[in-house]
């Protein structure tokens, strides 16, 4: 992650030097995707406004392989911007289809359907992660497919089908380049979750533990990562330990200004302090991190912690 970073200022500063705008949109690109990946989400969303008249010629550039605005969505999703994440992510799909590039099209329906996971809609993530995985068949583009495979496992155990999701995660992990750890901690993390729905707790928690270790660059992604451990703990009793995994990703979530994933654990930290008897430091924390937001009130993380904040004032 350091070397991209450093990577990607180089290109900046030669792109400048040129002044071709499709080069400094593509510069621009990579100075939005690796803040991104390392939790430089504020560093991430500035260089997307400085990019944008950039990115459109970069879009029609021959060859391009970064979809301009796939994982800009993805930071502004983290920032607590869901709506927002949504338009960029439709741009992204507009984009690719007027490109007609099937490499970039397979790749904008895998990146739009990791998106669909975050915003917890399983079943678009299936359909955009077939999609993908159809397209790739068809055109040899075996690492896409199996990165899509991964979201379709992760959506399936969503689904219902859980023992499906846990082979298919498992089996596109194992078939990716042992040297690409990029994106490791979100694969396992997911393959964790699926685990955790087929019943086998025990494995989760050794996966989960992987998905930490995996990549510690990726902080924007061990938000996550935690939480899922948090989650796991309180399944097994360890209330204490889920409880200081909630508080570490609320602390980092606040770092790194990932606003959806600080929701997301404090609302589990709130159900835990109310079935621990301290309901009413849960809903004052909640209601807290809930105030900040100003869209995507349509979104499952945003209804259900409106609902237990709700609840939390009804009790006695």
């Amino acid at each position: 992650m350091t070397a991209a970073i450093a990577l990607a200022n180089q290109l900046l500063t030669l792109a400048k030097r040129e002044g071709s705008p499709a080069k400094l949109g593509l510069a621009y690109v990579t100075q939005v995707n690796a803040p991104y990946f390392s939790g430089d989400l504020l560093g991430a969303e500035e260089n997307f406004a400085r990019g944008s008249e950039f990115f459109e010629a970069a879009q029609r550039q021959p060859g391009l392989s970064v979809i301009v605005y796939g994982f800009a969505s993805h930071n502004a999703w983290m920032l607590g911007l869901p709506d927002t994440a949504r338009a960029r992510m439709e741009k992204q799909l507009a984009s690719a289809f007027e490109v007609d590039s099937p490499f970039q099209i397979a790749f904008a329906q895998f990146v739009a359907a990791m998106l669909k996971l975050q915003l917890q809609e399983p079943a678009e993530a299936k359909r955009l992660a077939d999609d993908s995985i159809s397209l790739s068949a068809q055109n040899g583009f075996p690492m896409i497919g199996d990165l899509s495979r991964m979201v379709l496992g992760r959506a399936c155990a969503s689904m219902g089908g859980a023992a499906e999701g846990v082979s298919l995660i498992r089996g596109a992990i194992d078939a990716l380049p042992q040297t690409d750890r990029n994106g490791m901690t979100a694969f396992l993390s997911w393959l964790a979750e699926a685990e955790a729905l087929d019943g086998v707790i025990a494995d989760a928690l050794v996966t989960i533990e992987q998905a930490l270790e995996a990549n510690p660059m990726e902080r924007a992604w061990a938000c996550d990562a935690l939480q899922i451990r948090g989650r796991l703990r309180n399944k097994v009793g360890q209330t204490t330990e889920a409880e200081a995994d909630f508080r570490a990703v609320i602390a980092l979530a606040r770092e790194i200004k990932a606003r959806a994933l600080e929701l997301r654990a404090a609302t589990r930290l709130a159900r835990l302090l109310r079935d621990t008897g301290r309901g009413d430091e849960g809903r004052a924390m909640l209601a807290d991190v809930y105030g900040w937001f100003t869209e995507g009130f349509d979104t499952a993380d945003l209804k259900d912690a409106k609902a237990l904040i709700e609840e939390l004032r009804s009790l006695p």
